[in-house]
């Protein structure tokens, strides 16, 4: 029996190549406004097309942008531009060292890091949706209102009847 690759084992060393592109491509601060702007447009109009078939002749004509040819020979600038998944990647690399860095601080015995502690606590809890509720306040008489101009009518109200 021969072993065959799948497609979806082809497709993850594809995504990897251009992952390891990627993170190599340090992009400029006008390359990577021009792929805000090809997000952006493609975000919209999917129909103009899928970022894995661009060239560099359907770029310019999406952004309008003719420094596209310059940029596109450059080594790892297509397989940058093309990956619509950086800022998955990038974001998810990021949250992993911040893991890293709650638990060193957690681990930290000096008394000193306690106010780094707490703080990275209600940071995590906040990120992680296991903060602390804020107490629900029951009100026992339904028949008094929420908003507060009816609130202040209910209250001149209760007070005519008092005087």
């Amino acid at each position: 029996m021969t072993a065959t690759k799948s497609p979806t084992f082809l497709q993850a060393g594809e995504q990897i190549v251009a992952l390891a592109a990627d993170i190599s491509y340090q992009p400029s601060d006008a390359e990577r406004g021009l792929k805000a702007l090809l997000a952006v447009v493609l975000e919209d109009n999917p129909a103009r097309g899928d970022w894995d078939q661009l060239t560099a002749a359907a770029i310019e004509q999406i952004t309008n942008d003719g420094r596209i040819h310059r940029w596109w020979s450059k080594p790892g600038f297509k397989e940058w531009l093309t990956n619509k998944h950086e800022f998955l990647a990038k974001s998810t690399a990021i949250l992993d060292k911040l893991l890293d860095s709650f638990y060193y601080i957690a681990a930290d015995p000096d008394p000193q890091s306690y106010g780094a502690k707490v703080a990275a606590a209600k940071l995590l809890a906040a990120l992680t949706g296991r903060g602390a509720k804020a107490a629900k306040t029951k009100i026992l008489d339904a028949s008094i209102p929420d908003e507060p101009e009816e609130l202040k009518a209910y209250i001149a109200k209760l007070e005519k009847k008092i005087k």
